[in-house]
């Protein structure tokens, strides 16, 4: 990104895809101050102790601007009326800013207007701004959006992996057959689990494929499990795993961005594994 900077060939918006928040707004914070910084390092770092500087870091500066889930909501969607606000925005002067920054987080969970809404603004550029969508995953984003945005991914320093409570049951579910595999579908829905129980268990899937993935190739970080919670049939291969991990994306995606059965996304999800 430094060299975005120094050859001040600044796109229009981008995207910062990963799972790792933290890092990805901090890095969005540090470019936003680069662009703005009043007395901007030769190799492209912001000095930090500038006025601008410190607003950013403060997250109260009156040119860059923030968006988030809305905690009103079910799914916590970003909706149309955050993005319109936006754009009116958007239309102003810049109060001190060379750039006016828009920072979008989670932005997988826009909803399907606010992502009409919000294409329609990146058509029509004004002046020096620059959007940076932070999202976990791409698949819920429209392909016209990220056609038009940079593609900055983030991968993780270190393993980690969520859900481990439920891997004991998850390499059950993955030696089972599918009648087996379907009656654990009606099981856990019996129990009529919230939005956020369906979607951690579908998290723990993808942590216990990425560890099982990992120890086939052998890769030091998971020695803290089991070596048994990885014994599975020697059908289920590299190439197979991949593939789950695919299907598992692409049904993440689809709950994320629209109003989908979970349940028959979960039994479709089954026919995969």
């Amino acid at each position: 990104m430094k060299n975005i900077i120094k050859t001040r060939r600044i796109p229009q918006a981008m995207i910062f895809v990963g799972s790792s928040f933290s890092l990805q707004k901090q890095a969005a914070l540090e470019f936003i101050k680069a662009l703005n910084c009043e007395d901007r390092k030769e190799e492209g770092d912001a000095c930090g102790k500038c006025l601008s500087c410190r607003l950013i870091e403060k997250n109260c500066h009156p040119d860059v601007y923030f968006l988030k889930p809305g905690a009103e909501a079910v799914r916590e969607d970003i909706y149309i009326n955050q993005i319109r606000e936006l754009k009116a925005k958007l239309g102003l002067k810049p109060e001190l800013a060379y750039w006016k920054a828009v920072v979008i987080e989670g932005a997988e969970k826009l909803s399907q207007e606010a992502q009409n809404c919000l294409l329609k603004t990146l058509e029509e550029p004004r002046g020096n701004s620059v959007f940076i969508l932070i999202a976990s995953q791409l698949e819920s984003i429209l392909p016209t959006i990220r056609s038009r945005c940079g593609l900055i991914r983030f991968y993780p320093t270190s393993f980690s992996f969520a859900g481990r409570e439920n891997f004991e049951e998850i390499k059950k579910l993955l030696q089972a057959d599918l009648g087996y595999k379907l009656s654990f579908c009606q099981l856990f829905f019996e129990t009529e689990p919230s939005f956020e129980k369906q979607i951690y268990f579908l998290e723990s899937l993808e942590s216990y494929l990425r560890a099982l993935l990992l120890k086939k190739i052998d890769v030091r970080g998971i020695e803290e499990f089991d070596s048994s919670l990885f014994v599975l049939p020697q059908n289920y291969s590299m190439i197979k795993i991949k593939k789950a991990l695919k299907s598992l994306e692409d049904f993440k995606g689809l709950i994320f961005s629209t109003n989908v059965n979970t349940k028959l996304v979960f039994e479709n999800l089954m026919l995969n594994l």
